[in-house]
């Protein structure tokens, strides 16, 4: 069955709120319980939140079971995403903008962009 597109994106707002709770969660505790540097705990929580997005973005607000398949373009989506959000900075660096534009501008478009090509990309139902 196809969830319509109000619940689906609503469902992707949850699993982004609850995976982004995660990676703080995660961070904070590899930073302060067990005393670890500022990268490795970014980098243990986003593969926690990653892997929790993944399954619950499939699983839940897309209605479909995880394939290797459609692993790997959440893998490409994820990192067309992250050139973006490079590519945004980058402007608004370069461009002399307040940061604060910048990271307006980013949790602005990226939930967007990032849903639409779970949509139309990563998760699409054949019909």
């Amino acid at each position: 069955m196809l969830l319509n597109l109000t619940t689906q994106f609503i469902r992707f707002c949850i699993v982004g709120i609850i995976s982004t709770l995660l990676h703080i969660i995660v961070a904070s505790v590899m930073l302060y319980g067990f005393g670890k540097d500022l990268i490795i705990s970014n980098l243990v929580a986003y593969l926690f939140a990653f892997g929790l997005s993944y399954l619950s973005n499939a699983i839940w607000s897309f209605n479909t079971k995880p394939t290797a398949d459609n692993f790997q373009k959440y893998l490409a989506s994820s990192l067309l995403i992250l050139v973006v959000i490079s590519s945004l900075s980058y402007l608004i660096k370069v461009n002399h903008w307040p940061n604060d534009i910048g990271v307006l501008l980013v949790a602005l478009i990226i939930p967007i962009l990032n849903y639409l090509l779970l949509q139309a990309f990563v998760f699409k139902h054949l019909k």
